[in-house]
């Protein structure tokens, strides 16, 4: 047998401290080489955002055109991220590529829909009927025994209705079923006849703006009502009363659920209800008011332009878009003639008139005009800033602007 050499052990010596220093220096550069990587993708992205800003379009190559049946008496919404048709004898819900989702029949002289985010009611103004629908389908149906006026909803369904009989107005609440949550006759300080409505996202506050002009002057009031535990000691449920002198107010809204706007003839109104109800901020035209428009995040004023500055004294129009606090974000005059004035679901601003569309971002750059061949009811933004539906006379066409 062969014999086996034994190799002696031998130790080697480590120096601990050199290879601790050698692999931070390792991770320091590693971290080095990713922060330099983060801030070339950081700064891509930004200049990615700047270009489409600032990027402007002026025609569009169509993807995808799909026919559709229709009638004058047709109006059309987006919700949900597809489409709601309806008219007085019912309602189809489709997506983009004009599949039908659900439809509901229905009879109303004049109906109107009111949106929260994942809800629609459908009222009959002067009528008698609502109903209530989600993604899916009918949710709820309310019957009343007295004319509607206004109808208003919350983000999880709850209907508020202002009724209207011999001279007498009413409040129904109802939930998304359309099983009764309250009801009850207006008790509104020096009455007054009363000229809109507003339900907080959460259901739980409520707004009428009333007019007085029994003694021959013209005086205006808002009430708050709170339905949770602030009012449950309150007559009536009042939490509060703003009283105005000299201006009507036909339009109040929430913008979520202790902010609310008041459109009057003469300024905006911006008003905290968190508590005893504010007046944070009061907007005043300067000229005369010819649309307004609000989400949940800004409120858009187009008004008569009276500027004298070079550039902008022959345009006729001037908009300002403030966000919900009643900053000014931007102002912007324009000669785009228009029927309708919105904010897309990205936050930009789209005029249309008959086959003309304009697109504003909030930079105030108009970022897209054009003049189809067909009238045009609707635009719906798409995952990409150049990805748009349009819903036209006979047709919806997804379209790339170019």
């Amino acid at each position: 047998m062969a014999e086996i050499r034994r190799q002696p052990f031998q130790t080697v010596k480590v120096d601990i401290e050199e290879m601790d220093r050698k692999i931070r220096e390792h991770r320091i550069r590693m971290l080095k080489r990713a922060g330099i990587v983060l801030g070339i993708l950081i700064l891509l992205w930004f200049l990615l955002y700047i270009y489409h800003q600032v990027r402007t379009y002026d025609s569009h190559e169509a993807k995808v055109t799909e026919d559709r049946q229709d009638s004058a008496a047709n109006t059309y919404l987006e919700f949900q991220g597809n489409i709601l048709k309806y008219s007085n004898d019912g309602a189809f819900y489709t997506d983009t590529s004009n599949e039908l989702i659900w439809n509901q029949s229905y009879e109303m002289s004049d109906p109107v829909v009111v949106m929260s985010a994942k809800y629609a009611a459908i009222g009959d103004e002067k009528g008698t009927l609502v109903y209530i629908f989600d993604k899916d389908g009918l949710c709820g149906k309310i019957e009343t025994t007295k004319p509607i006026v206004r109808v208003k909803i919350a983000e999880q369904g709850t209907v508020a209705l202002l009724l209207e009989e011999n001279g007498v107005s009413y409040l129904k609440l109802c939930d998304k079923t359309g099983k009764t949550l309250a009801e009850g006759e207006l008790h509104v300080e020096n009455s007054g006849y009363p000229m809109d409505i507003a339900l907080s996202k959460d259901g739980k506050q409520f707004a009428v703006s009333m007019l007085d002009i029994s003694d021959g002057t013209i005086k205006s009031s808002i009430a708050f009502y709170n339905f949770d535990s602030a009012g449950e000691k309150k007559i009536d449920h009042v939490v509060g009363t703003k009283k105005y002198s000299d201006i009507i107010i036909p339009q109040i809204e929430f913008l979520g659920n202790d902010k609310l706007i008041a459109v009057s003839d003469q300024k905006l109104m911006l008003l905290e209800v968190s508590g005893k109800p504010q007046e944070k901020k009061s907007i005043k035209y300067g000229s005369r008011l010819r649309t307004i428009f609000y989400n949940g995040k800004y409120i858009g004023l187009i008004l008569d332009n009276e500027s004298s500055s070079k550039e902008e004294k022959n345009d006729v129009y001037c908009m300002q878009i403030y966000d919900n606090r009643g900053a000014l974000v931007k102002e912007k005059t324009f000669s785009r003639t228009y029927r309708k004035a919105e904010f897309l679901n990205n936050n930009e601003v789209c005029l249309l008139n008959d086959n003309e569309c304009t697109i504003f971002t909030l930079r105030g750059v108009e970022k897209y005009h054009e003049a189809w061949d067909k009238s045009i009811y609707k635009v719906l933004p798409g995952r990409t800033a150049s990805r748009y539906t349009f819903i036209l006379d006979g047709e919806t066409v997804q379209a790339k602007l170019k």
